[in-house]
């Protein structure tokens, strides 16, 4: 059985990137992020900021379901299989932004960078190597 903690630092990383994906997904849902024009009939132009929900109902919950997923990605997973699934879910969220750039996506820049970021943070195992080999040169 694994000896790691499972809220290491690196993990705490990944669920304050999940929280954000969340966060994205609620405001790409409730936002006012398209605009409508119509024109009454007495010819004035009528031009009405709405929500996604309200553009597209509820299919957008599948969109935004795709990168909070991803985010969620590493925290069902321990040992090696973590730190696969981390490196996973960052490519596919930085995709994910990368091709909704220019819509919903760049609401979902902060969990990508969390979840970039946390493949930064050092795993638990190289932690305890690294503190070993400190002790035996001290």
């Amino acid at each position: 059985m694994d000896s790691e903690p499972y809220l290491s630092r690196r993990r705490v990383v990944q669920l304050v990137a999940a929280g954000a994906a969340v966060v994205g997904a609620v405001a790409a849902c409730l936002l006012p992020l398209y605009a409508t024009s119509s024109t009454s009939s007495t010819g004035t132009e009528v031009t009405e900021s709405v929500s996604a929900w309200h553009a597209m109902g509820p299919s957008i919950l599948v969109t935004v379901a795709f990168p909070v997923a991803f985010a969620l990605l590493p925290l069902f997973s321990r040992g090696r299989w973590w730190q696969r699934l981390g490196f996973i879910s960052a490519a596919l969220l930085i995709l994910f932004t990368l091709a909704g750039l220019l819509s919903i996506g760049m609401l979902f820049i902060p969990a990508t960078a969390l979840a970039a970021a946390a493949m930064f943070v050092r795993a638990p195992e190289t932690e305890h190597t690294d503190d070993a080999v400190t002790a035996g040169r001290g």
